[in-house]
């Protein structure tokens, strides 16, 4: 899909828009919430009563700390793919606009990156 430059959005922008989308959603939820609360009070009460119920039997701590555990062995996997996906977008980014030029020719072969030493034979 080809997207000229000034259709595509930043990833800065997109991300400032979907948490403005978000924080908005969020208020209209919480909205609907307290009407619904203020219309039946006592279905709220029993609700909250059964959620507190439920919060007490289960086993959120073990639970809670198994997600945690999970979640930090695949940080540096995720940082890893963020930070390569973040690189790949700069250098497409320097092409498209002219800064990049052409890469060096090394031993008749084309560079794969600026920056990146490629040596004869190798």
């Amino acid at each position: 899909m080809n997207v000229s430059p000034r259709e595509r959005l930043d990833a800065d922008q997109w991300v400032e828009t979907k948490i403005s989308e978000g924080k908005a959603r969020a208020r209209e939820v919480q909205a609907d919430v307290e009407s619904m609360i203020v219309r039946r009070p006592l279905g709220a009460v029993g609700i909250a009563f059964a959620v507190g119920y439920l919060a007490r039997s289960l086993p959120l701590p073990r639970v809670a700390a198994a997600a945690v555990r999970l979640g930090l062995s695949f940080a540096p996997h995720a940082l890893l793919a963020l930070g390569a996906a973040r690189a790949w977008h700069c250098l497409r980014e320097e092409q498209e606009q002219g800064r990049l030029g052409s890469l060096p020719k090394v031993g008749g072969r084309e560079a794969s990156a600026p920056g990146v030493t490629v040596f004869p034979g190798g």
